[in-house]
């Protein structure tokens, strides 16, 4: 089904410089990674969980462009971690981007995405890549997995605030949830997700004139 999904105006940064040595160094502070270091060799094995998301998206673009000697990469953020705003997607699309400028290589949106949601996949095992599709595209946007459909909408802001209850879901945990309901109960789940695609349809119509005050109403029908 359908989702609408938006880019907030906070950014993470990702710095990448050539080394000869051939290892994967790590600067991260924002996760307790301010000096990590791994053998380029020896990616993917014993991994710490605020590497994960770059150490898999370093392996999965060797395995397409390969590449001697190693890379020093320097993370820094305008927000924290685990507000649950996708910063592991952010920080691994700023990433991606960073390697195909440093080694010079043309990649399109999509085929960035691409390379981003194998790692998505192999982190966590299931997901939309909706989160990838925002740090790619910006702005808002209409979006059906994995990137079949990504329509920008004309809304030039959106007034969001966003408030934080200090509990951060575990994406891949929930997803397998609703998908256990599915099993047990296909018809009565399929038919709440038509309802939320056909509330999507609506607020597509309503973010698009910026009808704020429906968007709202719509929102809450999502959330029922």
């Amino acid at each position: 089904r359908p989702c609408i999904v938006t880019a907030i105006d906070q950014r993470i940064k990702v710095t990448v410089t050539r080394i000869q040595t051939t290892e994967f160094i790590l600067h991260a502070p924002e996760v307790h990674l301010p000096n990590y270091s791994v053998p380029i060799a020896e990616l993917r094995t014993n991994t710490p969980k605020g590497a994960l998301f770059l150490e898999t998206l370093y392996a999965h673009f060797l395995e397409r462009f390969p590449q001697i000697g190693g890379i020093e990469i320097q993370t820094t953020s305008d927000f924290n971690s685990s507000f649950g705003f996708g910063s592991s997607s952010a920080s691994t699309v700023a990433f991606c981007r960073g390697l195909s400028e440093l080694f010079e290589i043309l990649l399109t949106k999509k085929e960035l995405f691409d390379l981003c949601y194998q790692t998505v996949l192999s982190v966590q095992g299931v997901g939309s890549g909706f989160d990838i599709a925002s740090a790619i595209w910006g702005g808002t946007i209409y979006y059906v997995k994995p990137a079949s459909v990504v329509e920008q909408l004309d809304a030039k802001e959106m007034p969001l605030i966003v408030g934080y209850t200090g509990i951060k879901a575990d994406t891949a945990t929930l997803i397998k949830q609703v998908a256990d309901q599915r099993n047990k109960h296909f018809a009565e789940v399929e038919k709440i997700f038509d309802q939320i695609a056909d509330i999507t349809e609506s607020a597509q119509l309503a973010i698009s004139g910026e009808d704020w005050s429906q968007t709202g109403q719509l929102m809450n029908s999502q959330h029922k």
